[in-house]
């Protein structure tokens, strides 16, 4: 667990609770674990598609994940590997996801609402 966060994602008056983990290792390959209030009685998972389900997403995808809680929305940011970057030296920019919570069919999920590429501008001295 790196960090957390409550907010009231889907404005029904009850926050939701979301927990940000990454893995050990050179990908630090994030994850959200969330819980939505049922009609202020109950608390749910709710479901985060991982980055793996979406060929758009995944593409150049190799961890290094940062989550944020922006405008009532999830925001997931990666940096795009292009062939040939290493840790140290990436070309390819950031990827940008937000997510919006939504009602699914037993339970509630997060939706991919946009993506956004950050391009990345070299510093100079």
């Amino acid at each position: 667990m790196v960090d957390a966060d409550v907010e009231d994602l889907n404005a029904d008056g009850s926050p939701e609770l979301l927990i940000f983990t990454v893995s050990d290792g050179s990908g630090s390959y994030g994850n959200v674990i969330a819980y939505s209030v049922n009609n202020r009685k109950s608390m749910g998972m709710v479901y985060f598609p991982p980055i793996s389900e979406n060929a758009t997403l995944s593409k150049s995808y190799m961890g290094h994940d940062e989550f944020r809680i922006v405008e009532n929305m999830l925001v997931q940011r990666f940096p795009i590997f292009n062939e040939g970057d290493s840790n140290a030296n990436l070309t390819g920019g950031i990827r940008q996801i937000s997510y919006r919570l939504v009602e699914g069919e037993a339970t509630r999920r997060f939706e991919v609402k946009g993506i956004t590429k950050i391009d990345r501008t070299p510093v100079s001295n």
